[in-house]
């Protein structure tokens, strides 16, 4: 028994032959449940960052949408305001019009009654 002590104990060859097995097994599980964790994480992320950018596409469009609807209501005022000064404009016009025939009509009444008088 002056030997080694694998040799002092019976079977101590086996045992370690088994360890490093069981050990080489449990590392095997444990990288097979650290790589399962690992892609259960990364889906999770992933369809998080889908839900994200899903919502704020939509909230964009939204945004947007009613920046549209805000400047085609802006045109259109403009637009009416336009109209509304050409109107203005051409009403001006038309009282200006009607001053000089009532000014022509009444110049050629007074003619008409002077030459017949």
């Amino acid at each position: 028994m002056a030997g080694s002590a694998s040799a002092a104990v019976p079977g101590a060859k086996g045992f370690a032959s088994a360890r490093q097995i069981f050990a080489t097994g449990e590392d095997g599980e444990l990288a097979y449940r650290l790589q399962g964790e690992e892609w259960v994480d990364t889906k999770e992320g992933n369809q998080f960052r889908s839900t994200t950018v899903r919502k704020d596409v939509k909230v964009a469009r939204r945004e947007q949408m009613t920046e549209e609807e805000l400047l085609i209501f802006h045109r259109q005022q403009y637009v009416l305001h336009c109209h509304a000064m050409q109107c203005a404009h051409l009403s001006t016009c038309a009282r200006v019009c009607w001053k000089e025939c009532v000014r022509v009509d009444d110049f050629l009444t007074v003619a008409t009654h002077s030459t017949l008088d």
